[in-house]
């Protein structure tokens, strides 16, 4: 190899490092394997190597510049390392691509079973604005825990938690939905077999005219489906099952397969809970005049699992207790009124927070006409009085 082909080949070989460029700039941001990260450096070492040795190489004179042992070994080095990073980029593609094929896989499964995903948002929000401790009561209440505890055997297991309008009872479901996640993950690192099922609809008057009882079931089967421990998830099957047995016919799924999907799913599942806050909000009708509230209610108890609604005093509760004992049901009552500390420690909250903070309460104070003190003590005179 004369002078003039040992420049040509190291301009070729630096402009071939010049291609990695962007690359390498950008590996930190990349959720690469671990091999990509190694052949990568593998890479920027040996390229530097063979920097090195061209620099001592074109330093010398020209009737001393020939190929040095030193050099070829760098350069064929660096063309080594260039080759195995090569490699180990196309295998992560490769892998890459076929993760995205298998999630998306899952994707169009779960929305086949349900589009509606809001359910993880408003537990985020009712989360977010939830006071830490406040009330832990419940938690610690002994119907609550005879409910969380005690598995069903053949019928549903219900605790029907009603209050007062403004008692807290969505927060409380939150808490509640909260608290059983987090057993959820203890149970699973204690036993990474375990499979506990959690499901939870937060019904609201605004969304009146959207609720239909094949929705609230469809979600709940998607929330089932969904299971975040063991990996894989051992239920995805019995999704994909419900999935190819209508999606390539064009069918919608009735109530019927989706009792049946939820059934198969719990048959999976040491323990299932679901919760419905506000019953009371639930619609009786759709607009063609089916019944959503009465259908809803009467789907959950057919499964043996815990079952747990928050609720006004209303007359939507008579009827749960009365579906419950006629279909043999573990039926529980329990009533959510705040302590006063609690309904103290949300007042002063709700003075001093920036962000989830009343300005009214914030200016009444600021202007001098009552003082914090005042407020508290004010409302829990009329709390007391409810």
């Amino acid at each position: 190899m004369d002078v003039h082909e040992q420049g040509e080949d190291i301009i070729q070989q630096l402009e071939a490092l010049n291609d990695y460029g962007p690359f390498l700039e950008n590996l930190r941001e990349l959720d690469n394997s671990s091999q990509l990260v190694e052949r990568a450096c593998e890479f920027l070492i040996e390229a530097t190597n063979f920097l090195n040795a061209s620099l001592e190489h074109l330093d010398k004179p020209a009737f001393r510049r020939a190929a040095s042992e030193s050099w070829v070994m760098s350069k064929e080095s660096f063309e080594g390392a260039r080759k195995r990073l090569d490699e180990q980029v196309e295998r992560d593609v490769q892998i890459n691509l076929f993760k995205w094929i298998k999630q998306n896989k899952v994707d169009r499964i779960l929305s086949s079973i349900s589009v509606d995903a809001s359910y993880r948002e408003k537990q985020q929000q009712y989360s977010a604005r939830r006071m830490p401790n406040i009330g832990q009561w419940v938690l610690n209440n002994d119907n609550f825990r005879e409910w969380e505890r005690k598995r069903p055997t053949d019928n549903a297991k219900v605790l029907c938690c009603t209050g007062l309008p403004g008692a807290g009872k969505t927060f409380i479901a939150s808490q509640i939905v909260t608290h059983l996640e987090e057993k959820r993950f203890r149970h699973a690192f204690q036993n990474p077999e375990g499979k506990i099922g959690i499901a939870y609809i937060y019904c609201s008057i605004a969304d009146e005219g959207q609720q239909t009882a094949i929705g609230f079931i469809s979600s709940i089967a998607r929330q089932l489906t969904e299971l975040p421990f063991p990996r894989p998830n051992p239920l995805m099957g019995d999704a994909e099952s419900f999935y190819n047995s209508y999606s390539y016919q064009g069918r919608i799924p009735g109530l019927s397969e989706y009792k049946s999907l939820i059934r198969d799913l719990l048959h999976r599942l040491d323990h299932t809970f679901i919760v419905v806050d506000a019953l009371d909000e639930c619609t009786e009708y759709d607009e063609n005049h089916m019944s959503v509230r009465d259908t809803f209610v009467k789907t959950l108890l057919s499964f043996d699992v815990h079952l747990l609604f928050t609720s006004r005093h209303v007359g939507a509760v008579d009827s749960l207790k009365e579906d419950a004992v006629r279909l043999g049901a573990y039926f529980k009552a329990m009533e959510i009124s705040p302590l006063p500390d609690d309904v103290k420690s949300y007042i002063d909250w709700r003075i001093n927070d920036e962000q989830h903070g009343s300005t009214h309460l914030q200016r009444w104070i600021e202007n001098g006409n009552l003082s914090r003190d005042e407020i508290i003590n004010g409302i829990l005179d009329k709390y007391s009085g409810m």
